[in-house]
C-alpha cells in the first residue's frame, strides 16, 4: 500500500513537472538558445521557483543520509510548489500539438527504459525524487531527439520553396525586419497598395522563420502573385541571410533596431549586423529602405553603395514627417514624399505606430505607388490586433491592448500615451520585457523612471527586475505601484472601480486569463 501511494505521489509529480517543462519550451520554440538566455534571465531563473531548491535540498539530504521521508519530501514539495501555482495561475501545459505530443512520447520512452533498468534493483522514494529532480534534462533530451526529424523536414521544406523561388522570376519580394514593427509595417505595407489579392501576397500572421516562410510561400504563392511582402525574424546571426537566400528579396526595410532579444545576440551591435543580412543580399537593382532615426542602421549603412531611401520622424528624408498632433483617437501630421506634402490623420494612437506606417509608406513610394494614392489609403490604416487596439472593456471602460509583443519601446509609447489621456482613472498592466541580457536591469531602471511621472495605477505581473523598476521610481508619490504573482488577486484588483470614465492599457504578455476577464 505504501508503495502505491508512493508511486502515485511520484507519478503526479512527474506529470506536473512534464506539463510545465513542455508549456516552458513550446513557448520558447523548442530552441536551445532561447532557453538558454530565459534561465539566465532575472524571470527565468532556478532560484526564483523556490520549491525547485526544496526540492534538490531535501533530495541532497536523502542521499547524505539515507533516510526516505527526505525523498518523500523532495516530492512533496514538487507537489506543493505546482499546486501553489496552479491555485495561482492555472495549470501551466502546452498546446498539444504533433510536436509537443512527440516530446511526451519520448520522454515517457526515456522514462519506461530508465524504470525497467532501475526496477530489478531499487524501487523507492529515493529512486522516484531523483528521477523527478533530474525529468527536465529528460524532457530537454527528448526535445532534442524529436527536432532532429523535424529539422530534416524543415530543411526538405526550404529546399522546396527555394526552388520554386527561382523559377518564379517576375515576383518582386520585400523583406521587413527589425527588432520591433515588422508585422505593423507588412501589415500597412499591403493596405497602401491596395490589400491582399491574387498578385499582392504577405507571410501570414507569425510567420517569419525560415521554415513558416517556406510554407507560406509553398501554400500561397502562385504564378500570378507579383508582389511577396515578407516578415523576416532572427533569434542568431545568419538566419535573416537564410531567409533571404530563401527569398530573394528586391526590397529591404528595416524599421528599427532596439534591445528586444538583445541577450540572444549578445550586443546591439550583433544585433544590428544580424538585420543587416537583409540589406546585404538584395541585388545590384535592390532598394534598401530604412530608419534615419536609428543611430545603429545608420552605423551599418556607411559604406552601403546601392540605392537607398530613408525615413524619418525628427528630420528631413526622402520620407519624413513634420507637425506631429498627439489626439486621443488618431495622429494629425503633415507627410513628405520629395517634394511633395500633405496633411494626413492617421487612425493610429501611440508614437510608436509612427514607425511601421512611415516605413510602409517608403516601401510603397519605392515599389511606385502615386503620392495620391497612398495618402487616400493612409486614413483608411486598418487597426492591429493587440497592437494598441483600442477595444470596448468591461462596464463600458476603453482597453488599450498592446499585448501581442513586448518591448522597451512599447512600455515607452503606452506609457506617453497614457500621460497625454485627459481621463483621470488610468491603469496600466505590464509584465516585465524578456530576453534583454545585461541590459536588462539598465532597461526596467528606466521605466521605472518612466513610471514616476505617471498619474496612474500600476499593476506589474510577477517580481522579475522589481528592485530596478524601485530604483527607478524613487521616491515618486505621483504613480500607484504594486506588484503581483497571483493572477486572480490580480484581477480583482484591476477591475475594483472600474467604470466608463476608465482607460486601461495592457503592455506585454499579460496572462490569457487577466486579458479575457477584461474585455
Amino acid at each position: 500500500m505504501q508503495q502505491f501511494l508512493l508511486i502515485t505521489l511520484g507519478g503526479v509529480s512527474a506529470l506536473l513537472v512534464c506539463l510545465s517543462q513542455v508549456s516552458l519550451w513550446q513557448r520558447k520554440e523548442y530552441r536551445f538558445d532561447r532557453m538558454k538566455a530565459h534561465l539566465l534571465s532575472p524571470e527565468g531563473a532556478p532560484s526564483k521557483e523556490w520549491f525547485v531548491i526544496v526540492q534538490g535540498v531535501f533530495l541532497l539530504l536523502a542521499w547524505m543520509s539515507r533516510f526516505e521521508l527526505f525523498a518523500v519530501a523532495s516530492i512533496l514539495s514538487i507537489v506543493l510548489g505546482h499546486s501553489l501555482r496552479i491555485y495561482r495561475k492555472g495549470v501551466m501545459r502546452p498546446d498539444f500539438t504533433t510536436r509537443a505530443i512527440l516530446v511526451f512520447a519520448a520522454t515517457g520512452i526515456f522514462g519506461l527504459v530508465v524504470f525497467l533498468l532501475i526496477v530489478p534493483f531499487m524501487i523507492n522514494a529515493l529512486f522516484l525524487a531523483t528521477c523527478i529532480f533530474v525529468l527536465p534534462l529528460l524532457i530537454a533530451l527528448s526535445v532534442f531527439v524529436v527536432g532532429i526529424p523535424a529539422q530534416l523536414q524543415k530543411q526538405k521544406t526550404i529546399s522546396r520553396a527555394k526552388s520554386f523561388r527561382a523559377h518564379l522570376k517576375n515576383l518582386a519580394v520585400v523583406g521587413i525586419t527589425g527588432s520591433v514593427g515588422k508585422t505593423s509595417t507588412k501589415t500597412y505595407l499591403v493596405h497602401l497598395l491596395g490589400g491582399e489579392s491574387e498578385t499582392i501576397v504577405a507571410t501570414s500572421e507569425h510567420r517569419n522563420s525560415p521554415y513558416s516562410v517556406a510554407q507560406d510561400m509553398l501554400s500561397r504563392i502562385s504564378q500570378q502573385t507579383k508582389i511577396y511582402i515578407a516578415e523576416m525574424g532572427a533569434y542568431v546571426s545568419g538566419e535573416i541571410k537564410e531567409l533571404a537566400d530563401l527569398t530573394m528579396p528586391s526590397v529591404a526595410v528595416i524599421t528599427a533596431i532596439t534591445n528586444q532579444h538583445v541577450a540572444l545576440f549578445g550586443s546591439l551591435e550583433a544585433l544590428a549586423r544580424t538585420k543587416w543580412e537583409l540589406v546585404d543580399s538584395l541585388p545590384e537593382h535592390g532598394v534598401a529602405i530604412l530608419n534615419k532615426d536609428d543611430a545603429q542602421i545608420i552605423e551599418q549603412a556607411i559604406g552601403f553603395k546601392k540605392k537607398m531611401f530613408w525615413f524619418s520622424l525628427h528630420g528631413q528624408a526622402d520620407v519624413y514627417t513634420t507637425d506631429i498632433l498627439m489626439q486621443q483617437d488618431c495622429i494629425v501630421c503633415t507627410i513628405h514624399i520629395g517634394k511633395e506634402k500633405q496633411d494626413v490623420r492617421l487612425p493610429v494612437i501611440s508614437r510608436g505606430q509612427l514607425v511601421p506606417v512611415i516605413a510602409a509608406v517608403t516601401a510603397a513610394h519605392a515599389l511606385g505607388s502615386d503620392f495620391l494614392s497612398i495618402m487616400k489609403r493612409l486614413a483608411t490604416l486598418p487597426q492591429l490586433p493587440r497592437t494598441m487596439e483600442v477595444c470596448k472593456g468591461i462596464a463600458g471602460s476603453t482597453l488599450i491592448d498592446d499585448s501581442y509583443s513586448a518591448s522597451e519601446a512599447s512600455v515607452t509609447n503606452a506609457i506617453e500615451y497614457l500621460r497625454n489621456s485627459p481621463i483621470t482613472d488610468t491603469r496600466l498592466i505590464l509584465v516585465p520585457i524578456i530576453e534583454l541580457g545585461d541590459e536588462g536591469k539598465v532597461v526596467h531602471e528606466r521605466i521605472g523612471a518612466l513610471l514616476a511621472n505617471l498619474p496612474a495605477r500600476v499593476f506589474i505581473y510577477g517580481h522579475a527586475y522589481k528592485d530596478d523598476i524601485l530604483r527607478g521610481l524613487g521616491s515618486s508619490k505621483i504613480a500607484t505601484v504594486t506588484w503581483h504573482t497571483d493572477t486572480q488577486d490580480m484581477q480583482q484588483e484591476i477591475m475594483k472601480n472600474v467604470t466608463s470614465k476608465t482607460r486601461i492599457v495592457l503592455e506585454g504578455r499579460i496572462p490569457k486569463n487577466i486579458r479575457t476577464a477584461l474585455l
